[in-house]
């Protein structure tokens, strides 16, 4: 059985402008083009449009990644949703 829609990957930080954003350009990179799997990221809180963190940036570059146009976002507020994971439970109200 075949799938026609690829996995998707998002991961998921406070401020979207290291660790996610770090971890989805890795993961792409990994994967190579052509792969199954579409990876994203996005923060929890605040920093919208903000630039990657540049030691961050600088380590992702020296392993090849282009940035030009990585820019931090949040992950949208749905009417009535709550987000829950293990260890640090979110809600939106």
């Amino acid at each position: 059985m075949t799938v026609d829609v690829p996995l998707r990957v998002v991961f998921v930080c406070t401020a979207n402008i290291c660790r996610s954003a770090y971890a989805s350009v890795r993961a792409a990179q990994l994967l190579g083009e052509g792969a199954a799997v579409e990876v994203s990221s996005t923060g929890t809180h605040g920093w919208i449009d903000q630039p990657m963190d540049e030691p961050i940036a600088t380590e992702l570059r020296a392993r090849g990644a282009q940035l030009d146009a990585l820019l931090a976002a949040i992950l949208p507020r749905l009417a009535g949703a709550s987000i829950h994971s293990p260890g640090f439970p979110l809600a939106w109200h």
